[in-house]
């Protein structure tokens, strides 16, 4: 018989041996595995998935601890805190430490999911319902919905790893949709300001020039149209079709920027020709007042000795005065 160990010893090892209990304790009474394991008034759950196989792992770890702490609790206290013992009591206490922090994280993992799984597939149905409810996500959620009590660790895997990440790919593509659907608009009402600017100035033209050579005015429709275009890819928009607009947006601005420059040429040809005939009437009033210098001075006494005035044009076949040669260079 092996001799009596001192009181603090005994003290020692009774404490491992408390803690152990209180560790298998707290697992099998975790609402988790009392849902797994289940009862003698009710069977465990029917698990499908991935978390049929880590309720099984988690389940026999549970299993084992309490083994382990009953090869504790029969050696005793006092047995197993012999030095010859230390080694092996070590290894299985350390072991037990494992399990217990494995079980419980699965435990944890399998309470979690129960627990939140409802709200997070509520939250993600109604991203997608803002969305338009993209048919792909909409059949996933469904399918989760459908799932997630018998496999919840798999419905929480796909919430965090696929549906998530594509609800988030969607939000991006509508804030991009949108952002450019407000350029547009923007770009629209620039366009409207520049067609009727650059009509102004050909009208100009045309009014001062005749048979001027011209570089075609897109028609007045044009810009409505292209808002009309808008308005369409806005309504597809609403209606969740993100990625055919994001595409068919493409095509609007190249219109929209092909739009831009005819306007911009029509209005720059109507300035050129524009400033070319005010270039021309300089020269023609500079000749006028050089003619009227060199030629006018020599009928002026005349003019005046007879009363004729050179305003009018049958006092005498005279010079034409530089007003009267500016003004018929009018239009």
């Amino acid at each position: 018989m092996k001799p009596s160990l001192p009181d603090a010893g005994v003290r020692r090892g009774a404490d491992d041996l408390a803690a152990a209990a209180a560790g298998v304790t707290a697992l099998y009474e975790h609402p988790a595995y009392r849902r797994l394991a289940g009862d003698a008034q009710r069977p465990g759950c029917a698990l499908t998935g991935v978390s049929r196989a880590a309720a099984d792992a988690a389940v026999a770890r549970v299993r084992a601890l309490l083994a382990g702490y009953e090869t504790l609790e029969s050696t005793g206290a006092e047995e197993i805190i012999w030095p010859e013992d230390a080694e092996a009591v070590a290894a299985l206490l350390d072991a037990m430490t494992a399990g217990a922090q494995s079980a419980r994280a699965t435990l944890d993992a399998f309470e979690e999911a129960w627990r939140d799984l409802p709200e997070l597939l509520d939250a993600c149905a109604s991203r997608c319902a803002a969305l338009g409810d993209p048919a792909d996500i909409a059949a996933q959620l469904a399918e989760l919905r459908g799932t997630a009590e018998a496999d919840p660790l798999g419905a929480m895997a796909a919430l965090r790893d696929k549906i998530t990440p594509a609800i988030e790919r969607w939000e991006e593509t509508r804030a991009v949709v949108l952002a450019a659907l407000e350029q547009a608009a923007a770009r629209l009402a620039a366009l409207a300001g520049q067609h009727a600017a650059a009509a102004a100035r050909v009208a100009e033209r045309d009014a001062r020039l005749s048979d001027p050579e011209s570089t075609a005015l897109p028609a007045a429709a044009a810009v409505p149209d292209l808002g009309d275009w808008r308005e369409k890819l806005a309504r597809s928009a609403a209606a969740g079709k993100w990625s055919a607009v994001q595409k068919a947006l493409a095509a609007w601005t190249q219109r929209a920027e092909a739009l831009e420059g005819e306007i911009r040429a029509a209005a720059a040809q109507a300035e050129s020709a524009l400033a070319e005939r005010q270039q021309l009437r300089g020269w023609l009033r500079a000749l006028d007042a050089k003619a009227g210098a060199l030629h006018r001075a020599p009928y002026q006494a005349a003019d005046r000795g007879f009363g004729v005035d050179d305003e009018d044009p049958g006092g005498h076949a005279g010079p034409v005065s530089s007003q009267k040669a500016s003004a018929l260079r009018s239009p």
